[in-house]
């Protein structure tokens, strides 16, 4: 497929344990425009690139907050799932499906806000720009 997945020491892909009881994961897709979490804009972006006014502490910061509060959501409503069907622990599995021309900038930003979330097992997938 047109889909590179890109794996280094800091991101691992986890291997599946069992099918069955598996979380699903979140999908937050990046792309120049917008970011979207499980099909739902979160924000958008300005050549990739997350306004200041939408981070904690602005230009300087990392916390993206209407994506902290897309997150938060999110991790409630799959940790009340975790607990109801499997009692196991809520892993906060997320599947980034970034366009490679995302800048580092956004990715780390990402990054943060996702674990300041709880959501900390990530997959990549860097999409190749023109398919």
């Amino acid at each position: 497929g047109a889909a590179s997945v890109v794996q280094s020491s800091e991101l691992e892909i986890p291997r599946s344990i069992s099918t069955e009881d598996v979380e699903p994961a979140l999908s937050i897709t990046i792309s120049a425009s917008e970011i979207v979490v499980e099909g739902k804009q979160a924000l958008g972006l300005r050549n990739g690139q997350v306004d200041p006014g939408q981070k904690q502490g602005g230009s300087n910061g990392f916390l993206i907050t209407p994506l902290l509060s897309v997150l938060q959501q999110h991790r409630d409503r799959l940790k009340m799932i975790a607990q109801s069907r499997t009692n196991k622990p809520f892993r906060g599995e997320v599947q980034i499906i970034a366009d490679r021309r995302t800048p580092y900038r956004t990715l780390v930003e990402v990054l943060y806000t996702m674990g300041q979330s709880e959501f900390k097992a990530m997959r990549f997938v860097l999409l190749k720009s023109g398919g």
